[in-house]
This record gives structure tokens, sequence and C-alpha cells, in this order.
């Protein structure tokens, strides 16, 4: 289930002149389902993410919660293991859970392969390494 950011989904409806119920009528839900997405009691599937995302004029990415922007989150997130992302990018396994483990900024090259194969864009990914090495 991903972790939606009840406070951008709130924000991106109001910047779309939406009401809660207009939102829902437009992704197909209950105007409860909306609230309890805003207030943080339920997040929508992987499905009804981009659905919102869509319906809202933003990228998936910007819905979901900033902890959902490290390397490990964004691979589970796109349904790999270390060794199937390792190979999609054309590194060893061992080169790529390092990466996971201690992070540090990485060819444009080596970006837009990790990109490609999570199915985000680059600055994505760069902020997902930006963010980890700046962790204590």
């Amino acid at each position: 289930m991903p972790h939606l950011n009840p406070r951008r989904l709130e924000q991106a409806r109001r910047a779309a002149g939406l009401s809660q119920a207009g939102l829902a009528r437009l992704v197909g839900v209950g105007r409860s389902r909306i609230w309890d997405w805003e207030n943080g009691r339920q997040s929508p599937s992987p499905r009804g993410l981009a659905t919102l995302a869509a319906v809202l004029g933003v990228a998936v990415e910007y819905l979901m919660a900033d902890d959902g922007l490290s390397l490990r989150a964004l691979r589970v997130r796109a349904g790999l293991t270390i060794a199937g992302l390792a190979q999609r990018v054309g590194v060893p396994t061992s080169t790529y859970s390092g990466w996971e483990r201690a992070p540090r900024q990485q060819p444009q090259q080596v970006v837009t392969g990790l990109a490609d194969a999570l199915r985000v864009s680059p600055g994505i990914v760069q902020d997902a390494l930006r963010r980890q090495s700046a962790r204590p």
C-alpha cells in the first residue's frame, strides 16, 4: 500500500479547485474516502493513487509521503528485489546493495538507469540519494 501524504493530497485538490465530493466523483469513490485519505486514516491502492495523480494533474511522487523517497522504498514500491534492480541497472548486486546502505551521488548515467528501472524521474532518484546521504 503506498504511503500517501495527506497534506499534499489536500493541497493538490484545493489547487485544482475541487471539493472533496468533486474529487470523489472524478476518482470514482465516495466523499468519505477522500476525507479518510486527507486525514491519514487510509491510503489509496497503487491504482487509486495513480488515478488521483492523473485527475489532479500532479506526479504520483508528489502525493507520496516523504519517507517513500529512499532508494529502498522506491525499489520496494517498484516490486523489485535488490538483485533484480542491480541486474536492470547492470551492476553487481553488492554494488547496488551498498548504494542502499550508504548512498552517495552517482554519475548521471547511473541515476538515469535507476530512474528507468524504478519507473520514476531522475530527479526523484537524485533526491533519494541526497536525502539518504544527508542522514546522520
